[in-house]
């Protein structure tokens, strides 16, 4: 896997406009770039994607999500501003802390294809005696979006009403070993995927083996729910992105992984225990290869795994380490992806986990 060959995969996966809901782009991409490698392709009516890889042995699923977080209209002023429902905000209407759209470019999913603009909000001398410094407290309405519309009928006739999804759009980067930009939850856990089904020969593997992406995971693991229903599975394996504490301020005695130290067996997190046995056995498969990896749990975390555990399957988790979650700028490892696409060859190509 050559750096270069990664990163392009990465870039034209995180760049794809996937939000809730709306995750077409990336799945028509999943579809046809997977069926280039796989026996069939299935797709769900809620849009689900599942590879039948083949292989013999015990059915295995391997799957990661589709969607990234993003923003919806809530209305639209007058003079063509933009305001803002998040899939996350509290109960109180505020937004989260981590929240970083200030500055960024936006798209808008409207009916007759995107519009594009930029976060913003009130700056410098229009603050006035409210400065944020001086205990103001931002709400959803002191944030929007300009598209360059000089009213709300022009906005509509360009197809941008309440409920069109909105992203932040910058593009994906690279700083040496690390690559950022945003929807690096999940779709770098898809370049693995799509990775490992390029290099995976059908005769060799163990298991008979299935790759998934789902949709709707950021607000609730909603297609996870459903993916498991065609066919049964004996074994789960959900990929999804990890937590970091190599930046100033986080505490590795609360998050003991950190980029450029392999991918992470997540043990527990704020919603299940994963298979203790089958995760036991991914981390014999790395030592036996070198391939280095990271034990953890973490306590303010879910992904689609849960949803395969309440559908009665044994499940491990795979997690790529990252920094800035949920922001427009998540940052990971080269070589964390890399090693995570050798572990899975390595693990369908070993001897099979029996429980």
């Amino acid at each position: 896997m050559k750096d270069q060959t990664v990163f392009n995969l990465v870039k034209e996966l995180t760049e794809l406009a996937g939000p809730i809901g709306r995750e077409e782009q990336v799945q028509e991409w999943i579809h046809q770039s997977w069926g280039s490698f796989s026996e069939a392709v299935e797709v769900s009516r809620v849009q689900n994607i599942v590879a039948n890889m083949g292989g013999d042995g015990p059915r295995i699923l391997l799957a990661a999500h589709a969607d990234e977080i993003c923003f919806m209209v809530k209305s639209i002023s007058p003079e063509g501003l933009i305001f803002l429902s998040p899939h996350n905000a509290d109960s109180h209407g505020r937004p989260p802390a981590g929240l970083f759209p200030f500055g960024q470019t936006a798209v808008i999913l409207g009916n007759k294809g995107v519009v594009p603009g930029v976060f913003t909000s009130k700056t410098g001398h229009a603050l006035g005696p409210k400065k944020w410094d001086k205990g103001h407290t931002l709400s959803w309405n002191d944030i929007y979006v300009e598209t360059g519309a000089g009213s709300d009928e022009e906005l509509e006739e360009r197809g941008v009403h309440p409920g069109c999804r909105i992203i932040w759009n910058p593009p994906t980067r690279q700083l040496g070993s690390l690559l950022y930009g945003k929807a690096m939850d999940d779709r770098a856990l898809l370049a693995i995927l799509t990775l490992l089904g390029e290099s995976l020969a059908s005769s060799k593997l163990r298991y008979e083996t299935y790759l998934g992406s789902t949709v709707q995971e950021e607000i609730g693991l909603v297609g996870a729910s459903s993916i498991t229903s065609s066919r049964e599975y004996d074994l789960a394996i959900a990929l999804d992105i990890g937590l970091s504490s190599d930046i100033p301020g986080v505490s590795e005695r609360d998050i003991p992984t950190q980029l450029g130290e392999g991918p992470v067996l997540l043990y527990q997190d704020s919603t299940v225990h994963y298979d203790y046995a089958l995760t036991e056995h991914l981390a014999d498969i790395a030592t036996e290869n070198d391939i280095p990896f990271q034990r953890t749990i973490y306590q303010n975390y879910a992904c689609d795994g849960e949803m395969f555990i309440r559908a009665g399957i044994p499940t491990a988790m795979i997690a790529l380490p990252a920094r800035y979650t949920h922001s427009p700028f998540e940052m990971i490892h080269i070589e964390d992806l890399k090693h995570a696409v050798e572990l899975l060859q390595a693990f369908l190509y070993a001897k099979p986990f029996r429980g």
